[in-house]
């Protein structure tokens, strides 16, 4: 799977109060780290940057605010770190791109020709579906053969494109990211970590959900 997350650390839970509801909450202290905190059934706290800057922060039912607060803060050289990364990416709106059956063959014609270079691997020729997704540039089903491309690589420079079809079928080869799966990247498509980071480069989101005022 190759994630397009801006990510995410975690705290451990602690006994504190419980909180009555999930809702959305901002820290309004001045000079500290500003973000949305939503309550639910986790069991560490979770920091995320979102595409647009923002941190949104997930808490245990039973924590209090001023725990989770101190956890955040002390996480703030890393926030404005992912903040200051995230901000030298190009943002690409993935409900304004246009999806039709050319780059639907575009995208295929890739993956086929990825394909061919693991003739030697022995893997099925796996099924493929488009989505347009912000989390994931595309994923893998081992046990059912199948692969997920995400729509918006039509619109990205080739050899990003090569390299997630590279990089999901390699997951048919290997299901998880272990040292074996790497070898096997190395093996077709010696210059994957180079392409990996162009692919970096770029930070997808859906402009129409923000629009209506989600995230």
């Amino acid at each position: 799977m190759v994630n397009n997350t801006t990510e995410i650390a975690k705290g451990k839970q602690e006994k504190g109060l419980s909180v009555p509801a999930p809702k959305s909450y901002n820290n309004e202290m001045e000079n500290t780290i500003q973000y949305e905190l939503t309550p639910k059934k986790v069991k560490n706290i979770i920091i995320r940057v979102k595409a647009n800057g923002v941190v949104a922060v997930t808490m245990p039912y039973r924590m209090s605010k001023k725990k989770v607060d101190a956890f955040v803060q002390s996480k703030a050289e890393w926030i404005r770190m992912m903040q200051k990364k995230l901000a030298n990416q190009q943002r690409i709106d993935v409900d304004a791109l246009e999806w039709n059956r050319q780059k639907e063959q575009y995208l295929r014609d890739i993956l086929l020709r990825e394909y061919e270079l693991f003739r030697a691997y022995h893997i099925p020729m796996p099924t493929v579906r488009f989505r347009s997704m912000i989390s994931r540039y595309g994923s893998c089903c081992k046990a059912k053969a199948s692969i997920t491309l995400n729509k918006v690589l039509a619109d990205l420079p080739l050899e990003c494109a090569e390299y997630v079809a590279a990089h999901e079928l390699a997951h048919l080869v290997e299901a998880n990211h272990s040292r074996r799966f790497y070898q096997v990247l190395d093996t077709v498509m010696s210059d994957h970590r180079i392409r990996e980071k162009r692919l970096r480069e770029y930070a997808l989101f859906h402009g129409k959900r923000q629009h209506e005022g989600g995230s």
